[in-house]
């Protein structure tokens, strides 16, 4: 789920409100009215304001992607130099207008130390398919040879060596053409015994660490990210799913 927080900052010069809002889960941000202090005699700048801005995103550790003003009939030469100025500082891609579905579908970074993105999927037999609180590794398959790596090990253990080690499988196969997917794919992975997480939309899991010749490895406490490593042998995939 979504949760947004907000900060506001007040520049006395020029009685504006500076606003820095982002999402908790992950990270990303957007920086809406920005401020540089234009004095119009002199026609000097200075960036005291914008300086606070960025060190803010910087103590709270977030990713700018949008600066933002709130009416397009803002043309002020300070807010067109703050505009150019904040984009070169943070390098972020300026667009106008927000709303909060905007960030809502962000694809969610996975990284160590941030909460495992929510994915809401169907299994390989089209049931819903969710990452439980419990599960304490994440098997992510991106390619056709990562994904053949994990059912030769899978099917060479146990019927069920997934449950054992708290461990969820699952597959991106989004960029096999559809008419693979639902004549080969999904018909081999129903062969399989245990569920398996299927996305078939490129943007769900654009974000996810993957290698091509590599099953992902992901370790999770409590839905957050603990470690990420991967596997491309057999002998080395075993070992992460002995109990």
């Amino acid at each position: 789920m979504t949760r947004l927080q907000v900060e506001s900052q007040f520049d006395r010069a020029t009685s504006i409100f500076s606003h820095i809002l982002w999402d908790e889960s992950t990270r990303h941000a957007a920086l809406i009215d920005s401020v540089l202090d234009y004095d119009l005699k002199s026609g000097r700048t200075r960036t005291a304001s914008t300086d606070q801005l960025v060190q803010r995103v910087t103590e709270l550790k977030l990713q700018v992607l949008w600066l933002l003003e709130p009416s397009v009939q803002q043309t002020s030469l300070g807010s067109k130099l703050s505009r150019a100025m904040l984009t070169w500082v943070v390098g972020f891609a300026l667009v106008l207008g927000i709303c909060q579905t905007a960030l809502a579908q962000l694809p969610a970074e996975v990284a160590v130390g941030q909460a495992l993105p929510v994915l809401t999927l169907k299994d390989q037999h089209d049931k819903p398919w969710v990452i439980p609180v419990s599960t304490r590794l994440v098997l992510f398959a991106a390619g056709r040879k990562a994904s053949n790596l994990v059912q030769i090990v899978l099917q060479s253990m146990p019927k069920d060596p997934l449950t054992p080690r708290a461990a969820v499988y699952l597959v991106d196969v989004s960029k096999m053409p559809g008419f693979i997917t639902r004549n080969f794919a999904l018909p081999s992975l129903r062969e399989m015994p245990y569920q398996i997480g299927v996305s078939l939309d490129e943007a769900t899991l654009a974000n996810w660490p993957r290698h091509p010749d590599a099953v992902t490895l992901i370790e999770v406490d409590q839905s957050r990210v603990r470690r990420i490593r991967y596997a491309s042998t057999e002998a080395e995939l075993r070992t992460e799913l002995a109990p």
